[in-house]
């Protein structure tokens, strides 16, 4: 049953044996929206069972104990869902003593919201940008000092709350329309050179119900970094006289330092300029 906010009862399902009896514990609401509960006896064998129920009040059992073999009877207690998405619980019988099981019930309730990766993209060609250890350096910077990045999830998205980045502006922060597992923030005015920026996702949410309170992707922004190695030598230098007059590739891309589709003495200027500048 459920009371509402005016104090009105509301009766969803009665058990009537078939589909459960003597229900006990309180009852859990999983990552998926549905309530899990488990009932002392009924169900098919009458040993007790897990049932699911809906908000609307639609009741499914999803587990008939049997009491043979290793299998428990009698659960008795409350559900708790684990990190894996898996439902834990005892019974008080069953089991190879017939003294009652510890049991665990995987309904395929969905996998946890994680960020998975993240990119710096420019004219098509994108920069990795690992979420663990040393950042990934972006040494490309146009004059307006924007950027597009893409976070890529392990679940379809269905909004963020609020996207920040540590240096220039947040220009727009959207959920990719052909691929909702990617969320794409776009920035203005990063100027800043030879420094960690990071943009932080507050309350990401997916199609599975999840909320991942934050998640964060950090670029080392170092003009004429062309090798990616922390600093500007002239080893950036001659990777950048190697490529004069070529068009942008997916080999040379990182050479484009100005970034304009083509790799000139604008952008070995740029690099020669950047010489003995680093990160942190």
């Amino acid at each position: 049953y459920r009371i509402s906010p005016e104090g009105t009862y509301e009766e969803l399902i009665s058990f009537d044996n078939s589909n459960g009896a003597q229900p006990f514990g309180q009852m859990i609401q999983a990552t998926d929206g549905n309530f899990y509960g488990t009932t002392l006896l009924g169900g098919s064998l009458s040993n007790g069972t897990v049932f699911q129920l809906t908000p609307a009040g639609v009741l499914t059992t999803v587990y008939n104990f049997t009491y043979s073999g290793a299998d428990g009877a009698q659960p008795k207690g409350t559900l708790v869902q684990g990190a894996d998405r898996r439902l834990y619980g005892t019974t008080q019988a069953g089991g190879l003593y017939g003294l009652g099981t510890v049991f665990v019930l995987d309904l395929n309730l969905g996998s946890p919201l994680a960020l998975l990766s993240a990119a710096s993209v420019k004219g098509g060609f994108a920069i990795d940008l690992p979420l663990t250890g040393t950042p990934g350096i972006e040494d490309r910077r146009s004059s307006a000092g924007t950027y597009s990045l893409t976070l890529t999830f392990d679940n379809n998205l269905t909004s963020v709350a609020s996207v920040n980045s540590s240096c220039g502006t947040v220009v727009s922060g959207v959920i990719d329309s052909t691929n909702p597992h990617q969320f794409i923030v776009s920035l203005t005015g990063v100027l800043c050179n030879a420094q960690d920026v990071t943009v932080t996702l507050t309350n990401v949410q997916d199609d599975q119900s999840n909320t991942l309170t934050s998640a964060s992707a950090t670029m080392g922004v170092l003009l004429g970094d062309v090798d990616g190695d922390g600093s500007v030598t002239m080893a950036d230098v001659a990777l950048v006289k190697a490529s004069l007059g070529q068009t942008v590739n997916a080999t040379n891309f990182r050479s484009d330092v100005n970034p304009d589709g083509v790799i000139d003495h604008k952008d070995l200027s740029r690099t020669k300029h950047s010489v003995g500048s680093s990160l942190p």
